[in-house]
């Protein structure tokens, strides 16, 4: 059953974010969000919604459209059709006025989706969103125990609950436990990952210009090159201007994660950029970092001492030109959706690269010099990357031709790469919004 969203939404206009938001969700009692209060910068406090579960962006706006839609299953997006999940699909009118509703709250995300879909198509769902969600973070829990388990997604588009494996030897020993802790059978799907995710560093020597997102940049001591990432105006350094990077870019054998007062460069002398003054430990105790001492919300860290202009990012007509031909602002986020196309991701080493939202909120273990580091709850995005990309910007061109910030750059994942998105960063690093024009 389709709807046609321009005749019964009755949307005048989007509604944009405001380049000033600090939070990316708020209290809203109808549905149970959760915000997060400022906190030490030193701590990793996630915020909690009920069951204990950190806030997870996009995943909750979903859960919390479960508590008001019955036979909810997730959504996803086919090209300019928002596709819903639902186990009787005539109930497609309510569950529009349902996101309508929504979406007239900015911290949702929905408002620009909204904007972005032409119609809405419903097909019969087989498992609520809520049971895929509870059975991802049951078999997350076990993830350590279990080595060659590297991935653990609700998936909305399947409507499965999808595990990636590094062997196919493991799959019996996964199907035993997910029947263990009661998991249905049919929502399992189990598939075997040839691509590892690899933390992202690379010995390239370039200089760039201008300073702006996307450029190179180096730490003084240890750990490879990495990218620039978004410029951000943040609470703990009195709403002054900082930048966002990958945090492993300083992490190698003679580093430990959460270092701060690293100074960084771009390559060539005399070209600082600052230094590190938020860069949350990798201790997490999120019961979904499934037994890994290394564990965090958001592999990202805030660096201090920027150049004016990185509100914006550098931009080339080619892909994979590392040639810069200009730059584009940036405005802040709205929350990833499977299907979303034409994400842009810029890196220092191979430039611009396109794709689609692949998956969102996947518990994901990445590898690197100081070992397995499990990320949770980030996006899987379609694309090329390469070594030295981390800490670069992927951006969405929404309908107003405007770019929206939609996360950091933190590793290469099957069939593309793996980003920290605003609501992980805000966890992990405290409030924050995008630097103004």
């Amino acid at each position: 059953m389709s709807l046609n969203i321009r005749k019964l939404f009755n949307i005048k206009g989007m509604m944009s974010l405001s380049l000033l938001c600090i939070v990316a969700f708020v209290a809203i009692a109808s549905v149970g969000f959760a915000r997060q209060d400022p906190v030490d910068p030193g701590l990793s406090v996630p915020s909690v919604v009920p069951g204990g579960r950190a806030s997870n962006g996009h995943e909750e706006v979903q859960l919390a459209i479960g508590r008001l839609v019955n036979g909810f299953g997730g959504w996803y997006l086919d090209g300019k059709t928002l596709v819903v999940n639902l186990q009787n699909p005539q109930d497609v009118t309510y569950f529009r006025d349902v996101i309508v509703d929504l979406g007239k709250t900015d911290s949702t995300g929905l408002s620009s989706v909204l904007e972005y879909v032409t119609e809405i198509q419903a097909v019969p769902s087989q498992f609520l969103f809520s049971d895929l969600v509870a059975w991802k973070d049951a078999i997350s829990q076990h993830f350590f125990a279990n080595p060659q388990l590297v991935s653990v997604d609700a998936d909305e588009r399947g409507n499965k609950v999808t595990l990636g494996v590094s062997d196919a030897k493991a799959i019996p020993a996964l199907e035993e436990l997910a029947k263990t802790l009661g998991v249905a059978e049919d929502a399992l799907n189990i598939i075997v990952e040839t691509e590892p995710t690899v933390r992202m560093q690379t010995k390239l020597n370039q200089a760039w210009t201008p300073p702006a997102a996307g450029v190179q940049i180096r730490p003084k001591v240890g750990g490879g090159y990495c990218t620039m990432g978004m410029g951000i105006l943040s609470y703990y350094l009195g709403w002054q201007q900082g930048y966002l990077t990958a945090a492993h870019c300083i992490n190698d054998i003679t580093l430990t994660h959460g270092v701060t007062g690293e100074g960084f460069y771009q390559p060539g002398p005399g070209r600082p950029y600052g230094g590190v003054f938020l860069n949350t430990p990798w201790s997490s105790t999120d019961p979904s970092c499934g037994g890994y001492s290394l564990c965090t919300t958001a592999d990202v860290m805030v660096l201090t001492g920027i150049m004016p202009n990185v509100a914006r990012h550098v931009k080339n007509t080619l892909p994979g030109s590392i040639v810069v031909t200009g730059q584009d602002s940036v405005e802040a986020s709205i929350f990833p959706s499977v299907g979303l196309t034409n994400l842009r991701r810029v890196g220092a080493t191979s430039g611009t690269s396109t794709g689609d939202v692949l998956a969102t909120c996947e518990n994901r273990v990445s590898t690197g010099p100081l070992g397995p580091l499990m990320n949770l709850c980030v996006d899987r995005i379609g694309g090329s990357v390469s070594p030295g990309d981390s800490g670069g910007l992927t951006t969405w061109p929404n309908a107003l031709g405007k770019h929206q910030f939609m996360g950091i750059v933190l590793a290469g994942a099957p069939g593309g790469y793996i980003i920290a998105t605003w609501n992980q960063i805000m966890i992990t690093v405290g409030y924050f919004s995008t630097l103004p024009e």
